[in-house]
Protein backbone atom coordinates (compact mmCIF):
# COMPACT_ATOMS: atom_id res chain seq x y z
CA UNK A 1 0.00 0.00 0.00
CA UNK A 2 1.37 3.35 -0.89
CA UNK A 3 2.20 5.13 2.41
CA UNK A 4 0.69 8.35 3.26
CA UNK A 5 2.23 11.50 2.20
CA UNK A 6 1.72 15.40 1.51
CA UNK A 7 1.72 16.62 -2.06
CA UNK A 8 5.05 17.89 -3.70
CA UNK A 9 5.41 21.60 -4.09
CA UNK A 10 8.01 24.29 -4.21
CA UNK A 11 8.11 25.77 -1.07
CA UNK A 12 10.96 29.00 -1.58
CA UNK A 13 12.02 30.48 -4.59
CA UNK A 14 13.66 27.47 -6.43
CA UNK A 15 13.12 25.47 -4.01
CA UNK A 16 10.91 22.01 -3.80
CA UNK A 17 10.07 19.61 -1.29
CA UNK A 18 8.88 16.19 -1.41
CA UNK A 19 7.26 14.26 1.25
CA UNK A 20 8.46 10.95 0.85
CA UNK A 21 5.87 9.26 3.16
CA UNK A 22 8.67 7.64 5.78
CA UNK A 23 7.44 5.33 8.14
CA UNK A 24 4.19 5.27 6.10
CA UNK A 25 3.35 8.19 7.61
CA UNK A 26 2.97 12.16 6.18
CA UNK A 27 5.28 14.96 7.47
CA UNK A 28 7.87 12.77 8.69
CA UNK A 29 11.11 12.39 6.17
CA UNK A 30 11.76 14.80 3.22
CA UNK A 31 13.70 14.98 0.26
CA UNK A 32 14.29 19.12 -0.90
CA UNK A 33 15.26 20.12 -4.28
CA UNK A 34 17.68 23.22 -5.40
CA UNK A 35 16.73 24.32 -9.06
CA UNK A 36 19.47 26.27 -10.63
CA UNK A 37 20.22 27.94 -13.78
CA UNK A 38 21.76 25.02 -15.42
CA UNK A 39 21.26 21.96 -13.19
CA UNK A 40 19.10 20.96 -9.81
CA UNK A 41 20.73 19.11 -6.42
CA UNK A 42 18.62 17.11 -4.22
CA UNK A 43 19.41 17.66 -0.26
CA UNK A 44 18.68 13.57 1.29
CA UNK A 45 16.55 10.99 -0.46
CA UNK A 46 14.89 9.04 2.30
CA UNK A 47 14.50 5.62 2.83
CA UNK A 48 14.73 2.81 0.11
CA UNK A 49 11.53 1.76 0.50
CA UNK A 50 9.60 5.24 -0.74
CA UNK A 51 11.90 5.79 -3.12
CA UNK A 52 9.24 5.02 -6.18
CA UNK A 53 7.16 7.44 -4.16
CA UNK A 54 9.91 10.38 -4.19
CA UNK A 55 11.20 9.60 -7.53
CA UNK A 56 7.28 10.63 -8.29
CA UNK A 57 7.31 13.82 -6.82
CA UNK A 58 10.32 15.11 -8.41
CA UNK A 59 8.85 14.49 -11.58
CA UNK A 60 6.14 15.87 -10.33
CA UNK A 61 7.52 18.78 -9.52
CA UNK A 62 9.09 19.22 -13.43
CA UNK A 63 12.33 17.80 -12.10
CA UNK A 64 14.65 16.35 -15.31
CA UNK A 65 16.45 13.21 -14.40
CA UNK A 66 19.62 14.49 -16.77
CA UNK A 67 19.37 18.17 -15.22
CA UNK A 68 20.34 16.55 -11.73
CA UNK A 69 24.34 16.83 -11.20
CA UNK A 70 24.33 16.45 -7.07
CA UNK A 71 22.58 14.58 -5.14
CA UNK A 72 23.77 15.80 -1.13
CA UNK A 73 23.33 13.45 1.71
CA UNK A 74 23.21 15.51 4.88
CA UNK A 75 24.58 11.96 6.04
CA UNK A 76 24.29 8.37 5.39
CA UNK A 77 21.44 7.04 8.14
CA UNK A 78 18.84 5.48 6.43
CA UNK A 79 16.33 7.75 6.26
CA UNK A 80 18.55 10.23 4.60
CA UNK A 81 21.11 7.91 2.49
CA UNK A 82 18.94 4.81 2.43
CA UNK A 83 17.58 5.09 -1.21
CA UNK A 84 20.90 6.75 -2.62
CA UNK A 85 21.43 3.85 -4.74
CA UNK A 86 18.08 4.15 -6.66
CA UNK A 87 18.97 7.69 -6.66
CA UNK A 88 21.51 7.22 -8.32
CA UNK A 89 20.26 4.92 -10.72
CA UNK A 90 17.44 7.57 -11.52
CA UNK A 91 19.86 10.41 -11.88
CA UNK A 92 22.85 8.81 -14.28
CA UNK A 93 24.52 12.72 -14.42
CA UNK A 94 24.42 13.12 -11.36
CA UNK A 95 27.66 13.01 -8.12
CA UNK A 96 26.54 11.85 -4.28
CA UNK A 97 28.27 14.35 -2.28
CA UNK A 98 28.65 13.12 1.16
CA UNK A 99 30.89 13.88 4.19
CA UNK A 100 33.76 11.56 3.71
CA UNK A 101 33.54 9.85 7.32
CA UNK A 102 30.07 8.46 5.04
CA UNK A 103 31.69 6.79 2.34
CA UNK A 104 32.30 3.68 3.51
CA UNK A 105 28.88 3.19 4.36
CA UNK A 106 27.45 3.88 0.71
CA UNK A 107 30.21 1.72 -0.76
CA UNK A 108 29.69 -1.15 1.99
CA UNK A 109 26.43 -0.14 4.02
CA UNK A 110 26.32 -3.59 5.56
CA UNK A 111 27.11 -2.29 8.99
CA UNK A 112 24.89 0.52 8.54
CA UNK A 113 21.75 -1.48 7.40
CA UNK A 114 22.59 -3.89 10.69
CA UNK A 115 22.49 -2.21 13.50
CA UNK A 116 19.42 0.40 12.32
CA UNK A 117 17.06 -2.98 11.98
CA UNK A 118 18.41 -3.84 15.21
CA UNK A 119 17.35 -0.35 16.51
CA UNK A 120 14.12 -0.26 15.04
CA UNK A 121 13.01 -4.02 15.81
CA UNK A 122 9.69 -5.45 14.73
CA UNK A 123 9.07 -1.77 12.93
CA UNK A 124 12.54 -2.50 10.66
CA UNK A 125 10.26 -2.65 7.92
CA UNK A 126 10.08 0.70 7.57
CA UNK A 127 13.55 1.27 7.07
CA UNK A 128 14.10 -1.28 3.88
CA UNK A 129 17.50 -1.84 2.57
CA UNK A 130 20.29 0.09 1.67
CA UNK A 131 22.61 -1.48 -1.64
CA UNK A 132 25.92 -0.18 -2.23
CA UNK A 133 26.64 3.06 -4.47
CA UNK A 134 29.28 2.76 -7.01
CA UNK A 135 32.60 4.95 -5.79
CA UNK A 136 33.02 6.70 -8.80
CA UNK A 137 29.99 8.19 -8.61
CA UNK A 138 30.53 9.64 -4.45
CA UNK A 139 32.53 12.94 -4.46
CA UNK A 140 33.57 13.84 -0.71
CA UNK A 141 32.20 16.80 0.28
CA UNK A 142 34.41 20.62 0.48
CA UNK A 143 33.06 23.63 2.33
CA UNK A 144 33.25 25.35 -1.18
CA UNK A 145 30.69 26.27 -3.44
CA UNK A 146 28.62 24.08 -5.99
CA UNK A 147 27.72 26.39 -8.74
CA UNK A 148 23.78 25.48 -10.68
CA UNK A 149 24.21 28.05 -12.59
CA UNK A 150 23.31 31.70 -11.25
CA UNK A 151 22.63 29.44 -7.72
CA UNK A 152 24.75 27.73 -5.59
CA UNK A 153 25.14 25.10 -2.87
CA UNK A 154 27.72 25.18 0.14
CA UNK A 155 28.12 22.26 2.47
CA UNK A 156 28.88 23.85 6.38
CA UNK A 157 30.42 20.87 8.46
CA UNK A 158 28.15 20.25 11.84
CA UNK A 159 28.89 17.39 13.60
CA UNK A 160 27.09 16.76 16.30
CA UNK A 161 24.20 13.78 15.41
CA UNK A 162 27.38 12.22 14.09
CA UNK A 163 30.82 12.79 13.01
CA UNK A 164 30.43 12.58 9.25
CA UNK A 165 27.24 15.62 9.20
CA UNK A 166 26.98 17.98 7.53
CA UNK A 167 24.48 20.97 6.53
CA UNK A 168 23.72 22.94 3.48
CA UNK A 169 23.42 26.60 2.56
CA UNK A 170 22.32 28.26 -0.41
CA UNK A 171 24.06 31.91 -1.71
CA UNK A 172 20.56 33.02 -1.37
CA UNK A 173 20.09 31.89 2.34
CA UNK A 174 17.99 28.72 2.32
CA UNK A 175 19.64 26.41 5.05
CA UNK A 176 18.74 23.02 5.14
CA UNK A 177 19.71 21.79 8.49
CA UNK A 178 19.60 18.32 8.55
CA UNK A 179 19.66 16.90 11.75
CA UNK A 180 21.71 19.43 13.08
CA UNK A 181 18.34 20.68 14.23
CA UNK A 182 15.77 18.94 16.64
CA UNK A 183 12.78 17.28 15.26
CA UNK A 184 9.15 18.31 15.67
CA UNK A 185 5.84 17.14 15.21
CA UNK A 186 2.41 16.79 16.01
CA UNK A 187 2.41 19.48 18.75
CA UNK A 188 5.39 17.93 20.42
CA UNK A 189 8.11 20.26 21.63
CA UNK A 190 11.52 19.82 20.40
CA UNK A 191 13.46 16.14 20.47
CA UNK A 192 16.92 16.91 20.10
CA UNK A 193 18.28 14.12 17.09
CA UNK A 194 21.06 12.40 19.42
CA UNK A 195 22.36 9.29 18.44
CA UNK A 196 24.00 6.30 20.45
CA UNK A 197 26.35 5.16 21.91
CA UNK A 198 27.70 8.22 22.10
CA UNK A 199 25.63 12.14 21.32
CA UNK A 200 27.99 14.77 21.09
CA UNK A 201 26.24 17.17 22.76
CA UNK A 202 29.04 20.08 22.85
CA UNK A 203 29.59 19.05 18.76
CA UNK A 204 25.95 19.56 18.55
CA UNK A 205 25.97 23.38 20.37
CA UNK A 206 28.90 24.33 18.62
CA UNK A 207 27.01 23.21 14.62
CA UNK A 208 24.05 25.72 15.61
CA UNK A 209 26.33 28.49 16.05
CA UNK A 210 27.82 27.70 13.12
CA UNK A 211 24.33 27.63 11.24
CA UNK A 212 23.60 30.82 12.69
CA UNK A 213 26.50 32.53 12.00
CA UNK A 214 25.75 31.59 7.87
CA UNK A 215 22.62 34.35 8.79
CA UNK A 216 19.68 31.65 7.09
CA UNK A 217 16.72 33.74 5.72
CA UNK A 218 14.93 30.07 5.88
CA UNK A 219 15.49 26.99 7.63
CA UNK A 220 14.11 23.46 6.15
CA UNK A 221 14.57 20.55 8.30
CA UNK A 222 13.77 16.71 7.43
CA UNK A 223 11.45 16.09 10.13
CA UNK A 224 9.69 18.30 9.07
CA UNK A 225 9.43 21.39 7.08
CA UNK A 226 9.87 24.81 7.11
CA UNK A 227 11.04 26.71 10.54
CA UNK A 228 10.20 30.94 10.18
CA UNK A 229 12.01 33.49 11.77
CA UNK A 230 15.07 31.76 11.50
CA UNK A 231 17.43 33.03 14.20
CA UNK A 232 15.19 32.71 16.62
CA UNK A 233 14.30 29.32 15.79
CA UNK A 234 18.09 28.40 15.88
CA UNK A 235 18.45 29.28 19.04
CA UNK A 236 15.26 27.15 20.32
CA UNK A 237 17.24 24.52 19.26
CA UNK A 238 20.43 25.15 20.63
CA UNK A 239 18.80 25.78 23.78
CA UNK A 240 17.16 22.62 23.74
CA UNK A 241 19.59 20.42 23.22
CA UNK A 242 21.48 22.19 26.45
CA UNK A 243 18.60 21.69 28.46
CA UNK A 244 17.90 17.70 27.88
CA UNK A 245 21.39 17.78 28.47
CA UNK A 246 21.17 19.21 32.47
CA UNK A 247 17.45 17.31 32.53
CA UNK A 248 19.17 13.84 31.75
CA UNK A 249 22.12 14.65 33.82
CA UNK A 250 20.02 15.02 36.34
CA UNK A 251 18.45 11.74 36.01
CA UNK A 252 21.61 9.85 35.53
CA UNK A 253 22.60 11.13 39.07
CA UNK A 254 19.35 10.02 40.66
CA UNK A 255 20.37 6.74 39.69
CA UNK A 256 17.61 5.93 36.78
CA UNK A 257 18.29 3.56 34.31
CA UNK A 258 17.70 4.33 30.45
CA UNK A 259 14.31 2.95 30.57
CA UNK A 260 13.46 5.31 33.44
CA UNK A 261 14.48 7.64 32.11
CA UNK A 262 12.87 7.51 28.47
CA UNK A 263 9.00 6.47 30.20
CA UNK A 264 10.40 10.02 32.59
CA UNK A 265 10.72 11.95 29.15
CA UNK A 266 8.09 10.94 27.58
CA UNK A 267 6.22 12.23 30.46
CA UNK A 268 7.82 15.46 30.58
CA UNK A 269 6.73 15.87 26.57
CA UNK A 270 3.51 15.02 26.68
CA UNK A 271 2.96 17.96 29.54
CA UNK A 272 4.82 20.07 28.34
CA UNK A 273 2.30 19.63 25.53
CA UNK A 274 -0.48 19.67 27.30
CA UNK A 275 -1.37 16.22 25.85
CA UNK A 276 -2.79 12.79 26.49
CA UNK A 277 -1.10 9.04 25.03
CA UNK A 278 -4.16 8.66 23.35
CA UNK A 279 -3.80 12.55 21.36
CA UNK A 280 -0.77 10.81 19.80
CA UNK A 281 -0.75 9.57 15.69
CA UNK A 282 1.25 5.86 15.38
CA UNK A 283 4.45 7.75 14.58
CA UNK A 284 4.58 10.02 17.45
CA UNK A 285 3.99 7.11 19.84
CA UNK A 286 6.07 3.98 18.37
CA UNK A 287 9.14 6.02 16.42
CA UNK A 288 9.44 9.70 17.92
CA UNK A 289 8.23 8.97 21.65
CA UNK A 290 9.23 5.16 20.72
CA UNK A 291 12.80 4.56 18.73
CA UNK A 292 14.02 7.68 18.35
CA UNK A 293 13.34 9.26 22.32
CA UNK A 294 15.13 6.12 23.39
CA UNK A 295 18.45 6.26 20.75
CA UNK A 296 18.43 9.81 21.88
CA UNK A 297 19.00 9.21 25.65
CA UNK A 298 21.24 6.74 24.64
CA UNK A 299 23.42 9.05 23.44
CA UNK A 300 23.00 11.57 25.93
CA UNK A 301 24.01 8.88 28.71
CA UNK A 302 26.83 8.02 26.90
CA UNK A 303 28.27 11.56 26.61
CA UNK A 304 27.41 12.08 30.20
CA UNK A 305 28.49 8.77 31.49
CA UNK A 306 32.20 9.17 29.02
CA UNK A 307 35.31 9.36 30.72
CA UNK A 308 36.71 13.76 30.44
CA UNK A 309 39.92 14.05 29.57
Amino acid sequence: MKPKSAAPGWVADGVGMVDTGGYGQSHTVACYVVKGERSAALVDVGYSPNWRQTADGLAGLGIAREKVEYIFLTHVHLDHAGAAWEASREFPNARIVVHEKGIRHLIDPSKLVGATRAGFGDQSAHVGDMRAVQPERIWPAREERYDLGRRSVEPIFTPGHMPGHMSLVTDDGVLFAGDAVCVKHGGLGLIPAGSPPVYDVRGAVKSVERLEEAKPTVTFAPHFGQYPQTWRELEHHKDAIQSWEGIIASKVNEGLDHGRICAEMRRHLLQEAEMKESDLDGYSSEVLLGRLLGMTVEGYMGYLLAPRP
